[in-house]
């Protein structure tokens, strides 16, 4: 099975938790058919393989960025315009998706990128 295959296998399975503090709600965008569709094009584009690759963690996903698309560290925006995946969410940027963009550019392009690394 494809690396791509296992990813999009663990966010179909995710879900909320139960019993959580008033107040408290839960970021997940992974149960949105538009985000299903997009993370599809989006893990079947650059990890349709199984390479090795180094992987790179963040913190907090964005509410403007994986909050709305799935994607870590990619906006609407980074999406559309450098990943080339169509997208019908809001187009609003954020600081954090356009700072590692700007990274990945200088490192050869979202291809080039995300042949060599993952970003979780």
């Amino acid at each position: 099975m494809y690396f791509s295959r296992k990813v999009l296998a663990y966010y179909e399975y995710l879900d909320s938790p139960v019993g959580l503090p008033d107040g408290v709600e839960v970021m997940n965008p992974y149960s949105n058919p538009e985000v299903q569709h997009v993370l599809e094009a989006f893990y079947t584009n650059y990890y349709q393989d199984n390479k090795k690759r180094k992987l790179i963690l963040g913190i907090n996903p964005g509410r403007l960025g994986a909050g709305i698309t799935g994607i870590p560290f990619t906006d609407p925006i980074r999406l559309e315009k450098d990943c080339d995946i169509s997208n019908d969410f809001v187009k609003k940027g954020e600081l954090s998706s356009k700072f590692v963009y700007k990274l990945i550019a200088q490192m050869g392009g979202p291809a080039h990128f995300y042949r060599h690394f993952y970003i979780g």
